[in-house]
């Protein structure tokens, strides 16, 4: 059915942010060409031109789209870690729900982004995870989880906050 057909198309759409703003869509097509995309869009200012450190990249294939998370998902971009989600247009989305976030802070230095999400993966399906880095692509000791459920951050928060992670003892709250 068209309605069947709408749903799955959505789902091959994949929301890249974390952009370095000189990163333009021939760079996006370069990492993403192995992996039969549709379309490249980078979000900018209609004014000045600029990115807004986010793009849109859809997928001819399912299976492609998943298949370029797991391979490209917190990879490096001009410096800057990429992360990379399904795009959900749906105003109930999970991204509108703070209860789903948690906030981390004192993060041992020499984490990545992959480090980070894998330790909090544990807790629940993230839809998610920031590392905050400065603009040299170094992580900064603070970053953001965002779960599919209220039930995973609130496990991440009773799990993490106060307890130690190599040399840091965490703070993890909403």
């Amino acid at each position: 059915t068209p309605k069947n057909k709408m749903s799955y198309q959505r789902q091959s759409i994949l929301f890249i942010s974390g952009l370095e703003k000189s990163v333009n869509e021939n760079m996006l097509y370069q990492l993403f060409n192995d992996y039969s995309i549709s379309y490249i869009k980078i979000a900018k200012d209609h004014q000045t031109r600029e990115s807004f450190g986010y793009a849109f990249v859809g997928f001819k294939n399912h299976s492609k789209a998943e298949e370029a998370i797991s391979k490209l998902n917190y990879k490096k971009l001009a410096k800057k870690t990429l992360r990379i989600s399904w795009f959900n247009r749906e105003a109930n989305n999970c991204r509108n729900r703070p209860e789903f976030n948690i906030f981390v802070k004192r993060i041992p230095k020499g984490i990545d982004a992959k480090e980070f999400h894998d330790y909090f993966a544990s807790f629940g399906t993230i839809v998610s995870a920031k590392l905050a880095e400065d603009d040299d692509g170094e992580a900064i000791g603070y970053g953001f989880v965002l779960y599919d459920s209220e039930e995973g951050a609130k496990k991440a928060i009773a799990e993490c906050h106060d307890k130690k992670w190599k040399d840091k003892v965490l703070y993890v709250g909403q």
